[in-house]
């Protein structure tokens, strides 16, 4: 699961190589929660600002599971049609001891997501390596090399099915930095 990342100030000027940043927004820097905006990555390398979780009865729905994307009503067409990239320079999770821990890979991460309308949402799977010690999903991790494959696959159902297992199998990018931030 994933319920907060940060953006740090390089990552902008890290994007700017390859991606298409419109202007006339401030990007943003520092924790993002959900409900707030972020900043995406669609196809063709067109940068967009989005809201993070889909709104559902006055709550977000910032997560979605990778196995049953397809499955569900809510993210299903999404899923096929509309994809987008996160990058951030890390995440937060909490263990069941409410420790706080920071994951990083001193590049940039690439999630795997969805969106819809002015909103998006994080596609997470089941932990492998050092997240699975404290909790029991993580976000999607898209290698650098995978980002079109990610962004341009899916117009028909059944490469959108094949991509998401190969995705959802994907060995991920290794998380460098596991930070004990509480004292």
């Amino acid at each position: 699961m994933c319920g907060r990342y940060y953006l740090d100030e390089q990552l902008k000027y890290d994007l700017t190589r390859w991606v298409i940043i419109p202007d006339g927004h401030i990007f943003p820097y520092g924790d993002i929660h959900p409900g707030e905006e972020g900043f995406i990555i669609l196809r063709g390398h067109y940068g967009d600002y989005k809201t993070w979780g889909y709104p559902l009865n006055q709550k977000r729905v910032f997560n979605a599971r990778i196995e049953t994307v397809l499955e569900k009503k809510m993210f299903k067409e999404d899923a096929v049609k509309r994809r987008c990239i996160i990058p951030i320079s890390g995440f937060y999770e909490w263990d069941r001891a409410h420790t706080q821990y920071r994951f990083t890979n001193h590049h940039i991460l690439y999630l795997a997501g969805i969106y819809h309308d002015d909103y998006f949402t994080i596609l997470t799977k089941e932990a492998e390596d050092i997240m699975s010690g404290i909790h029991s999903r993580m976000p999607v991790i898209v290698s650098f090399e995978d980002i079109d494959l990610w962004l341009n696959e899916g117009r028909v159902y059944k490469k959108t099915k094949d991509s998401l297992e190969v995705l959802g199998s994907h060995k991920q990018m290794s998380l460098d930095d596991i930070s004990d931030i509480n004292p």
